[in-house]
């Protein structure tokens, strides 16, 4: 493993910009549904 340290990281930086692609997609639909039923009851 420490003889690839640039796959290692590439790999690692992948998993992080999925890893926060997931954050914001979760906290975005989370938020869309939070404002949804507000909405509605208007």
């Amino acid at each position: 493993m420490d003889c690839l340290p640039h796959g290692k990281s590439l790999s690692m930086m992948l998993l992080d910009g999925v890893h926060l692609a997931n954050v914001f997609a979760g906290l975005y639909t989370f938020q869309e549904l939070w404002n949804m039923p507000s909405e509605v009851s208007r």
